[in-house]
């Protein structure tokens, strides 16, 4: 493994620890309100460094790691499709009272992105 990524590697671990010492210690106990909008903006914000240091790794796909890909898409795609018909179903609630519209939009936003 070259110096270079090394570097990266241990650059990308220790954002990584500083972000969930940070969550815990700081934004957690603070503002839990943006807890989890701050967290994708993190793991965004991670995404396109990883991008820009690591680049696009340029590999033969095959046909069974085409499927396997294929067949994690589907699963992941059919299982919030069942969680959120059973949640319209069953209801996205923090009590016995709040069932709205805007509850299950704000509820539904989050994982989709």
């Amino acid at each position: 493994m070259s110096d270079t990524r090394k570097k990266n590697n241990l650059i990308t671990l220790i954002s990584i620890v500083a972000y969930v010492l940070i969550y815990f210690l700081l934004i957690y106990r603070y503002i839990p309100n943006y807890a989890s909008i701050i967290s994708g903006v993190f793991i965004i914000g991670l995404t396109i460094a990883a991008y820009f240091m690591y680049g696009f790794q340029h590999c033969g796909l095959n046909k069974i790691r085409k499927k396997v890909i294929l067949e994690v898409l589907i699963s992941v795609i059919v299982y919030y499709i069942l969680i959120y018909v059973l949640g319209i179903f069953a209801g996205f609630l923090k009590n016995a009272y709040s069932s709205n519209i805007l509850l299950i939009a704000k509820h539904s936003i989050i994982p989709l992105i």
